[in-house]
């Protein structure tokens, strides 16, 4: 028996789970890669650097997520495959407008010359966006098409394949700076292109869809390009804001120290709860057409909430002290803004994935009114922690407000979904108890004073301690599905 036939005899039987595992596989791969690299990446790209590419990033990501008017996210719907590939073709067509619609933009403001206004970075940089939302939205376009077809293990496999692309790049060419940090982004999705593509391609080689058959998915799924856009537009720029209040209020610097959070916890975190919500997506209309929806929403909401608090609330406790020793004395300040976005994290990772329900239920517009309440509290936080405070201060009413928004998409979908908030609690109340034993020996050394060494043990028992139950849950979950 090869290595390959044991790995797949290990995976859950449910197909739910088996998505889950593949796609979660190769985002924690992925991370993991990052992670490592991270120390060397301070080390040889600054705060300012760190803070443009972090302003370029949040710019070129709102155009690349609304490049195909969001009807990429109607490609696991419908149950003909033909109407799926339609959708990824009309996706794909959009994708190449809004990239000339932006090209055509830029050009408009330099002959107006209203370039100059602009931050530095983006002075600079800017006739990379064009590239950056072309590839960005074809690259949302054949991952849904690929988890459309189910396939993970190409996904997880590609996902690690990309940020060995972006790596490579972000060292070879780290003495261009900024520049080198964007051209690793679009290797990253070049790489993905490629893997990915090639299923889009063979299949509309074989089928060719008629201008007819894209016409009427259009119509059919013409709620996605209005509410799914608005929603998914101010989704994005909620998350981009900390980049941009920060560095109009406290410098690019600070900016830089917020991007290398975001990079280490936030990125991750998103890749992870794109992952599920993928599956979610592929899995959600069946389960709905056959009433099974709200045990579905409840079992998928239970495994989230057990699979990422013991985790965050471990980085939470460790994060102050280990920022400044892996990535260095200059991005000490970093770890206080990480356990303040932890909270932001937290809720975002378990709501995500549930709030696909919203498009399959085709409640687009209660997702946009809920994006909005979303980005409105997040605007808000973060305007009155920077006039109250500092950048810690700003993050830290960021990620409460966050925290608010979400917990108001939680109450909505569980509504949706039949979900009794009761039965969720008594879930929620259980993974609390757990989470408090397994890290309760490093919180009493905390509090008491240990050393570093103690402190190390304790936080290495810890790490132990929630993989055994990651396990636990992970095979009960298995077992239920």
């Amino acid at each position: 028996m090869d290595v390959q036939s044991i790995f797949r005899m290990l995976l859950p039987k449910s197909s739910f789970l088996r998505g889950v595992t593949y796609l979660m596989g190769g985002s924690i791969g992925a991370h993991l890669l990052v992670f490592l690299v991270s120390p060397l990446l301070t080390r040889i790209y600054s705060p300012a650097e760190l803070g443009s590419f972090a302003l370029l990033a949040g710019i070129i990501a709102v155009p690349a997520l609304i490049a195909s008017f969001r009807y990429e996210l109607a490609i696991p719907l419908p149950e003909s495959n033909s109407d799926a590939l339609s959708l990824a073709l009309l996706s794909t067509l959009l994708v190449g407008v809004t990239g000339m619609l932006a090209t055509l933009v830029i050009a408009v403001c330099f002959a107006l010359d209203l370039h100059s206004n602009w931050p530095l970075p983006l002075q600079e940089y800017v006739w990379l966006v064009p590239i950056g939302v072309c590839l960005g939205g074809l690259l949302n376009v054949v991952s849904n098409y690929s988890v459309r077809h189910k396939l993970y293990s190409r996904v997880a496999s590609s996902q690690i394949k990309q940020t060995l692309a972006s790596i490579f790049v972000q060292f070879a060419g780290y003495s261009l700076g900024t520049l080198a940090l964007m051209a690793a982004q679009f290797a990253n999705q070049v790489v993905g292109l490629l893997f990915l593509g090639r299923e889009f391609i063979a299949r509309l080689y074989e089928e060719r869809p008629t201008f007819v058959d894209i016409k009427r998915v259009a119509v059919r799924y013409s709620a996605f390009p209005f509410h799914a856009t608005i929603a998914s537009m101010l989704n994005v720029l909620s998350q981009h804001l900390p980049a941009f209040i920060l560095s109009m209020n406290f410098g690019i610097a600070a900016a830089g120290l917020y991007a290398l959070v975001y990079r280490v916890l936030a990125v991750p975190s998103s890749m992870l709860s794109s992952a599920v919500s993928r599956v979610f997506l592929s899995q959600l209309p069946e389960a709905s057409r056959e009433g099974r929806s709200a045990a579905f929403v409840l079992h998928g909401s239970d495994f989230l909430l057990n699979f990422s608090l013991p985790p965050v609330i471990l980085m939470a406790i460790l994060a102050p002290d280990i920022f400044g020793i892996i990535f260095g004395h200059e991005w000490e300040e970093s770890g206080r803004l990480a356990q303040w976005l932890l909270l932001s994290v937290l809720f975002s990772f378990n709501v995500s994935p549930v709030s696909t329900v919203l498009y399959v239920e085709d409640r687009q517009r209660l997702n946009t009114v809920l994006q909005g309440f979303l980005f409105t509290v997040r605007l808000a936080g973060l305007l009155a922690g920077s006039i109250i405070g500092d950048a810690v201060t700003a993050i830290a009413l960021y990620s409460i407000a966050s925290a608010l928004g979400y917990g108001m998409y939680l109450v909505a979908i569980f509504r949706l979904s039949a979900v009794r908030l009761g039965d969720y609690f008594e879930k929620a109340s259980v993974v609390c108890l757990w989470t408090l034993f397994l890290l309760s020996p490093l919180l009493m050394a905390k509090y008491l004073g240990a050393d570093d060494f103690s402190m190390a043990l304790f936080a290495l028992l810890a790490c132990f301690s929630i993989s055994a139950r990651l396990l636990v849950v992970l095979k009960r979950f298995s077992s239920m599905h």
